[in-house]
Order: C-alpha cells, then structure tokens, then sequence
C-alpha cells in the first residue's frame, strides 16, 4: 500500500499520468546542472520515461512521488526512490527553480 503523506503545506503522492503536463517544463538544464541526471531532450522523451513509472510501482522496483503545494495544488517537485531490488537503492529529488 503507497501512502500519501500530507503536511500543513505540502501533499507528497504517487505520480499519476494526470501529473506529467505540469512536470515536463519544469525539466529544466538549469535544475539538473549539479545532477547525474540529464532532462528529457523532447516532451515525447519525458512521455517514454513516465509511462514506465506505474509499472516499476506495481513491480515495487521504484517510486516516483510528486510534491505539491496544499493550498493551490501547484507542483513543487518530485522524490523519487529507485532500484529497490539492488545491493544499492538510490534517493533522488528535485524541487522546480
């Protein structure tokens, strides 16, 4: 069972397909500059990359967990926890400019 964790702020959930259109932008060069990952070079890309997330959900291999502002539902980041069948599972997170 994914639990969703709410704070006075903040709802911190599973991504949903329903989550993409506000994340894609937010893919910024800029935000991934001191990170070991690269942003999708295509809206199209990104599209490949999240549709694999419910799956590696229900194969509980990963989890991708979107961030978003309580009061407005804006999209603050994402956190996401990979490689859990792995000697070394990796934490990831990244928080919109």
């Amino acid at each position: 069972m994914i639990t969703v964790i709410r704070t006075q702020r903040m709802i911190l959930r599973p991504f949903t397909a329903e989550d993409a259109d506000d994340i894609w932008p937010c893919m910024t060069a800029n935000l991934a500059r001191y990170m070991r990952w690269e942003p999708p070079a295509s809206e199209e890309n990104f599209e490949k990359i999240w549709r694999r997330w419910p799956v590696q959900l229900a194969e509980e291999s990963n989890c991708v967990f979107i961030a978003r502002n309580k009061q407005d539902q804006s999209f603050i980041g994402l956190f996401g926890m990979h490689g859990f069948k792995t000697p070394t599972p990796r934490l990831g997170l990244w928080v919109r400019e």
